[in-house]
């Protein structure tokens, strides 16, 4: 049965299909709690008891969603973003800000699971480059216009403003609530 769009299907999912295993494991608190979740809305007179769980936020979310957080910190930090700057073709960086008051640029890079980012390979950029790896795998050493965004500030900040995040990163935070 069809349980949703792509946009539905948690991150960490979506991630263990681009490996080259045909068949593989996908385990985690988190992708049970879905999957749970997921049941009991597909056949509500069978329903699961949800588990009090710690999961990760980010495990739910696909690499657009974790992008779009980012970008929704920094623009209460001041950034503006050049929305024209998403694009598949940006391989470094996965969108282009500006800061309002200092005229700043600033640039973003994510990755999750086990994904590396190593400082160095965006220490050139000429302005502030801000890193978010999902599961803090930084490598290298730190560079002064390079910011490697902490997953737990990230997770705060998502708790503290859910109405300034898309409708799809919420309800996978009402799952895990």
């Amino acid at each position: 049965a069809c349980v949703g769009e792509m946009h539905e299907v948690p991150g960490k999912v979506i991630n263990s299909l681009r490996a080259s295993r045909t068949l593989q494991k996908v385990g985690g608190d988190g992708i049970r709690l879905f999957t749970m979740f997921t049941s009991n809305s597909v056949h509500p007179g069978e329903p699961y008891i949800l588990p009090d769980v710690d999961c990760d936020l980010f495990s739910l979310l696909c690499p657009e969603d974790c992008e779009d957080v980012v970008g929704v910190y920094l623009q209460t930090k001041g950034y503006v973003l050049f929305p024209g700057t998403c694009k598949a073709d940006t391989m470094q960086f996965e969108f282009v800000l500006r800061h309002r008051e200092s005229g700043r640029y600033a640039a973003v890079q994510v990755k999750q699971g086990g994904a590396v980012i190593h400082d160095q390979d965006y220490c050139q950029f000429d302005g502030d480059v801000f890193l978010f790896q999902t599961s803090g795998a930084y490598e290298g050493p730190q560079f002064p216009n390079v910011h490697r965004l902490d997953t737990q500030e990230m997770q705060v900040f998502c708790e503290s403003n859910p109405n300034l995040l898309p409708a799809r990163i919420q309800r996978w935070m009402a799952i895990l609530d």
